[in-house]
């Protein structure tokens, strides 16, 4: 379902994602917070690159529940602001915003016949995504 040309970004964005993570974890920084039962269930698994964020803000930040200090996933707002600057500097006359984009890559994946097979989070039937 991901376009072959945008394998090529997503590798490079997961690269650098595990070079903040290496660099977090040399410094007993590494890791996420897992849900309440996979916590349990698998105690070490939130310090596991295979749980890091593909997209990690920049900057650490104190976990509310626990207290520990590390990365957290990239925010909506950090997303929706590039997103702006990047519509802006293309020259898009037109309102974009990420929850636009999310619906034109819906409509052009059903208009091309691509076979969706469960609807996106929240939603309970697949016209509503």
């Amino acid at each position: 379902m991901l376009p072959l040309t945008l394998v090529p970004a997503l590798r490079e964005q997961m690269a650098r994602s595990r070079v903040l993570w290496s660099t977090d974890v040399a410094a007993g920084r590494g890791g996420v917070s897992m849900p309440g039962a996979l916590d349990r269930k698998y105690p070490r698994a939130g310090a596991s690159w295979a749980w890091f964020w593909v997209f990690p803000q920049a900057d650490h930040s104190v976990d509310p529940r626990s207290g520990v200090v590390r990365r957290h996933h990239m925010y909506d707002q950090t997303f929706q602001r590039a997103f702006k600057r990047a519509v802006e500097r293309v020259g898009v006359n037109k309102p974009a915003t990420p929850h636009s984009l999310r619906h034109y890559v819906s409509s052009r994946t059903m208009s091309r016949s691509f076979v969706i097979t469960a609807p996106a989070n929240g939603f309970t039937e697949i016209s509503a995504t």
